[in-house]
């Protein structure tokens, strides 16, 4: 995956000071992995082993925190159509990174499963 650049801004965001810190975990570690898009896999037991791979959590905990991901409007997960598999994206992505890609390594969402309904207002991470 490419470098990402986190702006400074960061620290003062108001999704990210409403989520646990191990939600905020999950979170930058998505940023790491997801693609030039903001999409990842959003399967819990694949983000466990790919995001935490020295000490993957249970299945359970990864679903809590992406559930505070999708409440805070930080994340949106939804089933790709073509092969019916769980992914999510990282929403705002674009205001925030560079694509560098033409394509992604995943398949684009054509609505989402779940997000927080402030999203549509200007939500996300600031």
């Amino acid at each position: 995956m490419a470098d990402r650049v986190i702006k400074e801004s960061t620290v003062t965001s108001e999704p990210l000071s409403e989520i646990s810190a191990e939600a905020e975990r999950l979170f930058w570690r998505l940023v790491v992995k997801a693609d030039d898009f903001g999409l990842y896999y959003g399967n819990p037991r694949i983000l466990a082993s790919m995001c935490f791979p020295l000490d993957p959590p249970k299945e359970q905990r990864i679903r809590a925190w992406l559930d505070e991901l999708v409440a805070a409007g930080m994340v949106g997960t939804y089933t790709a159509g073509e092969d019916g598999k769980q992914y999510l994206q990282l929403l705002l992505w674009d205001k925030r990174q560079k694509r560098r890609a033409k394509e992604g390594q995943f398949p684009l969402p054509d609505s989402f499963d779940s997000t927080c309904n402030h999203v549509k207002e200007g939500g996300g991470l600031e």
